[in-house]
């Protein structure tokens, strides 16, 4: 049965397709009998659950980079021979970085790229399937789960198991179901994870077992009146075998299931739906949502692009988040106006603001510039959970001819509790229409209007804008005056267009 159940894993894992994957359970008799399958979280009724994460491919998907994130330092954290949840724990996530993994000050922006893409090689996202139905791979060397763990951990709703463990994101056990919304027609995503050998473990005697399972949606049937979330398990457990290693991580492009892993864990979903221009080169366009999205993540990740037919400088980056981004690229930064501080709110407490203004782009190189959107963002552990556009900027500020380029970000991490459950939804994607937000946004707001050096650097732009209009009008006047007199086209020239002073 374990050399059975290893074929049907990697068969799996290397299904490029949802229809690849409905052929090999149908061929197994796998798909059809619904005894086969247990509900997620074992909750029958857990549609709910599922529908109401994020509203964001991105946002969805970024939530499976922080699970695996949580679960490396959670992992460092018990080799520590600290138990996370308890007094001795890092009681916040910068904290766990500095401690358990040695980055200055917890913030990966103070390291250089090599030891970045170090860092990163933790933690994978690898692109593969086809360039219209991509799929995609979450690796980690995290923590890892036995099988018989699986229901109560990487297969459990609502559960309180990261609730106690301070320095982690992940604290309400379901966000990592927003992909399902997003993953092809049949919610297909596949788990595998073996428990790292040197972390302690339950007693079952499966405990060094590699897990497996797939999640899928089972539309309503004559027992079932609602769309139900379930996962496979014959006998109401977890298959399992036994195997030193997995053959996960990608090789050179475009190769893909090469390099192997001794524990940890892998997700793997079919057929993504992201939106056209996300599907292109994930080490482009993809890297720069995510960065957006993760503006300060505890660790970076490792980006592979996989899929066939690309032709590009390199196939693999690493996505350390916008505020790496801005360290490494100061040049783009207008001068003195990398800015912010403590900012205490009123009725909700202390955040800290940093706003950034960049340099207008050229226009021969404006192509770029969705990489440096502008905007508010309301940020808790590096994590984006809300975002208000450069339009919000303008229309409260007036600064009409900066707010494109101004990033501002609010880490909100250090309000209570009790401020940041009641001002951001637990999907982690907008806010609530409450009066911790009102104060928050006018205390952005005052914050901005009050510092001279954007007033300053508004008006120098207005000025300049309006120069270089009153020049393209009475360019265009004169162009126009040659157009329509063929004896003053000849007096100055055809071809050349006339410089006005």
């Amino acid at each position: 049965m374990s050399t059975q159940n290893r074929d049907l894993c990697l068969s799996l894992l290397r299904c490029e397709t949802e229809e690849d994957v409905v052929a090999l359970l149908q061929s197994k008799g796998l798909w059809d009998d619904r005894s086969l399958w247990r509900p997620y979280g074992d909750i029958s009724n857990n549609r709910g659950i599922v529908g109401n994460q994020q509203s964001s491919p991105v946002a969805a998907l970024v939530e499976k980079l922080v699970n695996s994130i949580d679960a490396v330092l959670i992992a460092e954290c018990l080799r520590h021979g600290i138990d996370p949840a308890s007094p001795n724990a890092p009681q916040t996530m910068q904290v766990a970085v500095e401690h358990l993994l040695g980055v200055r000050d917890g913030r990966i922006q103070n390291l250089d790229a090599g030891s970045r893409t170090r860092y990163a090689e933790r933690i994978h996202l690898v692109a593969c399937g086809t360039k219209d139905q991509p799929s995609y791979l979450i690796i980690d060397d995290g923590e890892g789960q036995t099988p018989d763990d699986f229901p109560e951990t990487l297969l459990s709703l609502l559960l309180e198991n990261k609730t106690a463990i301070p320095f982690v994101q992940g604290k309400f056990n379901m966000g990592g179901t927003g992909v399902l919304q997003f993953a092809g027609t049949h919610s297909f995503q596949l788990v595998i994870s073996k428990r790292q050998p040197d972390l302690p473990s339950g007693p079952s005697p499966r405990h060094r077992h590699w897990g497996f399972t797939l999640l899928r949606r089972l539309d309503p049937g004559p027992s079932q009146p609602q769309t139900m979330y379930v996962y496979l398990a014959p006998g109401g457990q977890v298959p399992s075998f036994e195997a030193d290693d997995l053959p996960v991580l990608p090789g050179r492009y475009p190769e893909v299931y090469v390099g192997g892993i001794a524990a940890g864990t892998c997700i793997k979903l079919w057929n993504y739906k992201f939106p056209g221009r996300l599907k292109t080169l994930a080490t482009l366009d993809l890297r720069y949502a995510l960065e957006r999205h993760l503006q300060d993540p505890a660790l970076p990740i490792r980006i592979h692009e996989r899929r066939s037919g690309y032709r590009a400088h390199f196939y693999d980056t690493t996505m350390s988040g916008l505020c790496s981004v801005l360290a490494d690229d100061k040049t783009r930064i207008e001068p003195g106006l990398d800015t912010g501080g403590p900012m205490e709110v009123a009725g909700a407490g202390a955040v800290h603001i940093r706003v950034v203004v960049l340099k207008e782009p050229e226009e021969e190189k404006h192509t770029g510039s969705e990489r440096y959107a502008g905007g508010v963002f309301f940020n808790v552990n590096g994590q984006l959970h809300s975002e208000l556009g450069s339009d919000f900027i303008s229309r409260r500020t007036r600064y009409d001819y900066i707010a494109k380029d101004m990033i501002v970000i609010v880490d909100c991490t250090a309000l209570p509790r009790r401020v940041r459950e009641d001002l951001f939804l637990a999907s982690r994607d907008r806010m609530r229409q409450c009066q911790e937000r009102i104060s928050l946004e006018d205390a952005v707001v005052e914050y901005i209007k009050d510092h001279q050096g954007l007033r300053e650097l508004n008006a120098r732009r207005r000025q300049a804008r309006l120069a270089t209009r009153r020049e393209e009008d009475a360019s265009a006047v004169i162009q126009a005056l040659i157009r329509a007199d063929p004896t003053l086209a000849a007096l100055l020239g055809k071809g050349q267009k006339v410089k006005v002073p």
